[in-house]
């Protein structure tokens, strides 16, 4: 089930990019090309990322490595293709919480990214004792971001830097309840979040840089 679920969270992920682009007008074959990209760069950095993150022990998939490399991937797109620029960061911000809400699915399956001890509602049963139901919490809230963004994207008022900023401040707010915050103050995983912000906040203003070069010329 785990397996099946990460896969359906690329597949609906990438679908609902390709269709956000096609509805406004970005040629078929660059539509596929950006998927292929972001599928490419989604799957190299999140393996990478992990492995790096336990220092050789594991080869597995890392969220916020997948988000990572798929931010790198748009990047590079807009490099070949300026002209859809906007298109391009706008389609993969909006699909972001979806990949990570329906990816959260296949962990509560698997039983991985354990909560704090935790004996209230919908506590999970585990070999540690009962735990926070993390992966359940954070399926819910990023598939509720998911939605918000589809709804503000159609209506023409949404903005990828501030929605970014908010799925990883919610990431990082959703992580303090993790089982890993009992030896940490600070995971990984929260300092993944941080560097993406600023990333996309680099990426996104030299890219407007560049668009008002443009236009003054």
């Amino acid at each position: 089930m785990y397996k099946t679920m990460i896969a359906s969270a690329l597949f609906f992920g990438l679908l609902t990019i390709a269709y956000l682009q096609q509805k406004r007008n970005v040629p078929k074959k660059i539509v596929f090309l950006f998927a292929v990209l972001e599928l490419i760069m989604c799957l190299c950095t999140s393996l990478l990322t992990n492995f790096v993150l336990t220092k050789g022990q594991y080869i597995r998939l890392n969220s916020s490595g997948a988000a990572l490399g798929m931010l790198l991937g748009a990047y590079i797109f807009t490099r070949i293709t300026p002209k859809y620029k906007e298109v391009f960061f706008e389609s993969f911000v909006v699909a972001l919480p979806l990949m990570y809400g329906v990816a959260k699915i296949g962990c509560a399956f698997a039983g991985c990214c354990e909560g704090l001890p935790y004996n209230g509602f919908m506590r999970v049963h585990t070999d540690k004792g009962n735990l926070f139901p993390i992966q359940k919490l954070e399926s819910a809230v990023f598939l509720l971001l998911f939605a918000f963004s589809i709804v503000l994207y159609f209506k023409k008022r949404f903005n990828p830097l501030v929605a970014s900023s908010i799925y990883a401040i919610a990431k990082i707010a959703l992580d303090f309840l993790r089982y890993a915050h009992l030896y940490h103050v600070i995971t990984a995983t929260q300092v993944m979040c941080v560097v993406i912000v600023v990333l996309f906040i680099f990426l996104n203003r030299r890219q407007a840089k560049t668009t008002k070069l443009y236009s003054d010329e």
